[in-house]
């Protein structure tokens, strides 16, 4: 079987392949709907308390630029909405809503509505964006924001072949990733993704820091239009646990979600 590093690829052969594959070029748009199914428990002060969040966001997004080793696309968020039961109680939330939307309670989960964030790809892993998303709306961290366009050279485009790559954030979070070509079609191109995580993450809710450090695994299938190399849906399941630090106490935390991508143009 063999393997690369995306790092390493020579991505020189992408120009060749666009007029095979027809490749989204800049100026595609399209919308994403991602939906978060995710259960979390905690210990804290020795009490045992079971959050269950589920939670969509609408994104429309543009394809800017597309270079040799990477792509580069606008993601503005139109809308969230969800629900999040805890001890007992459940607190629902839609930024159509106006007055929610003005709720400074809710300041940090929308504050990034409707704000463009520019994100760059490059050799096939984020690179940069213009703003950070809230955890409530991408897991933690455990959704992969530059898996929108699959732009392997078609050389290496055949089913079993296989490649690793990593990336590390300024805040020490990791993700080693195995891609996996499962099947190809006359239309589709289905890949899947095992990755292992490191998350480190400070939160800030209603004015106080909460700093989460979490390890596990995400197993993801992503289906991709064969001719324009874009996502159309992804599933990935991710399996997280470790310690959540706030009001100068640290508790242990296991987390287990879902999160389903559709992607429509």
């Amino acid at each position: 079987m063999k393997h690369l590093f995306l790092s390493l690829l020579a991505f020189g052969s992408l120009l060749a392949s666009n007029a095979q594959t027809n490749l989204a070029q800049p100026g595609k748009t399209f919308k994403t709907v991602t939906d978060i199914k995710v259960s979390t428990n905690i210990n804290f002060a020795g009490q045992d308390i079971e959050t269950v969040t589920n939670g969509e966001t609408t994104t429309l997004d543009t394809i800017k630029s597309i270079s040799a080793n990477g792509y580069t696309y606008s993601s503005t968020i139109t809308r969230v909405k969800g629900e999040v039961k805890v001890m007992g109680q459940d607190q629902n939330f839609d930024s159509d809503d106006s007055a929610l939307r003005n709720n400074p309670e809710m300041a940090d989960l929308f504050k990034a509505l409707n704000v463009p964030n520019l994100i760059e790809v490059k050799d096939g892993k984020l690179f940069s964006q213009s703003q950070k998303v809230d955890a409530i709306i991408k897991m933690g961290g455990a959704d992969d924001q530059a898996k929108y366009l699959f732009l392997l050279p078609s050389n290496n485009l055949k089913e079993g072949f296989q490649w690793t790559d990593s990336t590390t954030s300024e805040a020490d979070s990791k993700t080693v990733s195995e891609y996996t070509i499962k099947q190809i079609t006359d239309n589709t191109i289905i890949l899947e993704v095992k990755a292992n995580l490191v998350l480190k993450e400070t939160m800030n809710r209603n004015g106080m820091d909460i700093v989460q450090n979490l390890k596990g695994t995400a197993l993801a299938t992503r289906t991709y239009n064969k001719a324009s190399r874009l996502l159309m849906n992804e599933t990935s399941n991710v399996d997280l646990g470790g310690t959540m630090e706030m009001m100068g106490q640290s508790a242990p935390v296991t987390s287990k979600g879902t999160i389903t991508t559709t992607v429509t143009d």
